[in-house]
């Protein structure tokens, strides 16, 4: 398969949200590139924490 034609796929198949879990099975070259991307909000990364339980007085 030539460069372009990965090249297309691979930005057809981007995924607009990624899970935290999912970034550390990425290699080094894939990771900076996403991580640039959140950083620049064109992607998103979903938070997983537990949100807080307020507490009534």
């Amino acid at each position: 398969m030539s460069r372009l034609k990965k090249k297309e796929i691979g930005m057809i198949t981007e995924k607009p949200c990624w899970h935290p879990y999912k970034l550390q099975s990425l290699s080094l070259k894939r990771f900076i590139k996403v991580v640039n991307k959140i950083l620049q909000q064109e992607l998103e990364i979903i938070d997983i924490r537990k949100e807080k339980e307020e507490t009534g007085d």
